[in-house]
């Protein structure tokens, strides 16, 4: 079974079907999820800047900002990953050690404090980092090799 934590680069490049990496992403996914033993992690942080992220996008956003409209958009999204039998959603249950974790990151890679728990995340549940973002790719994470067949 392998582990692969999808970083908020990565879901942003799915989900959002004009953005330049969307085909690589779907492409991604679709081989990450044919193996059924394989399990898909995706962190509370990750969906709190997909959220916010997906928001700036919309046209909800450019028209009224409001994020409660744009937020029964979201729960569709959010519920269509939710019934995702290889999804499984994680928040940190190990504060201290999260809190370390970023810490050390921050320190030996340079990372900003939400990439930092970012890569603790992926640390603690020794899972593969699915990413766009060459931050995150640039630690010693072991990372996911993203290649269009």
């Amino acid at each position: 079974m392998g582990r692969y934590y999808l970083d908020t680069s990565f879901l942003i490049a799915f989900l959002l079907v004009d953005h330049e990496s969307h085909n690589l992403a779907v492409a991604t996914l679709k081989d990450l999820k044919s193996a059924l033993e394989n399990q898909l992690i995706i962190s509370s942080l990750v969906i709190d800047e997909v959220w916010y992220i997906l928001w700036e996008h919309s046209e909800e956003a450019k028209r009224s900002k409001s994020f409660s409209s744009f937020t029964a958009i979201f729960r569709e999204v959010i519920n269509k990953l939710i019934l995702d039998d290889n999804i499984l959603f994680i928040d940190d249950n190990n504060t201290i050690r999260a809190i370390s974790l970023a810490l050390y990151a921050s320190e030996n890679f340079n990372l900003r404090p939400r990439d930092s728990f970012h890569y603790a995340y992926a640390r603690m549940w020794e899972a593969q980092i699915v990413t766009f973002d060459s931050r995150l790719a640039n630690t010693d994470l072991e990372k996911f090799e993203l290649v269009l067949k």
